[in-house]
């Protein structure tokens, strides 16, 4: 008998292959498929310091992961997170500009940071704390958001009220979540 491992390409998870016919069954051995994509995303040749934000891999021809020319890279295409061969995901490009002008949105609106203790501190962000779903999410963390300037967030309640009726309340909740006010 001969028993084969292989990832599935929509979940992510090994299956075992019995003399070429594949079970119905999906085998979890250990820390298996997490350890698979764990180490594609944390060779230490390819990013130095993977477990800390930089930025500047991306930016500075000193790190490994920098490519040329910087108006089409970094990109999305190519990383394991987005699957692999002809399953990739098809919505990459619209995940990449959706991304693209949901972060750049924020940079140019708010100030985002590590939330500060009372006594002065960074609270610490596990890089570790997921959820169990199926598409991984971090689990929540505090932070401080504040508007760059008083213009940007008259500019955002002009835009917020054009679309929502004139109000500046939100109308509703989203995922089953209350609405939070925020005091800008």
């Amino acid at each position: 008998m001969m028993f084969i491992m292989v990832i599935s390409s929509q979940l992510g998870l090994p299956s075992t292959h019995l003399n070429g016919k594949r079970s119905v069954r999906y085998t979890l051995l250990g820390n298996c498929p997490d350890s698979f994509l764990r180490g594609m995303t944390r060779d230490p040749k390819n990013y130095p310091d993977p477990d800390n934000f930089h930025p500047e891999r991306w930016l500075a021809p000193n790190w490994p992961t920098y490519r040329e020319p910087l108006t089409e890279f970094p990109n999305l295409k190519g990383y394991s997170q987005f699957g692999f061969g002809r399953r990739t995901c098809q919505g990459i490009d619209i995940v990449e500009q959706e991304l693209f002008l949901v972060m750049g949105g924020l940079a140019w609106a708010f100030d985002i940071r590590k939330k500060k203790s009372k006594f002065g501190y960074e609270v610490p962000v596990s890089l570790d704390k997921y959820t169990s779903l199926l598409i991984a999410k971090p689990e929540k963390f505090v932070f401080e958001m504040k508007p760059v300037s008083e213009d940007r967030v008259d500019m955002i309640e002009k835009e917020w009220k054009a679309i929502n009726g004139g109000n500046t309340q939100d109308q509703g909740t989203a995922m089953n979540e209350k609405t939070v006010d925020i005091d800008m």
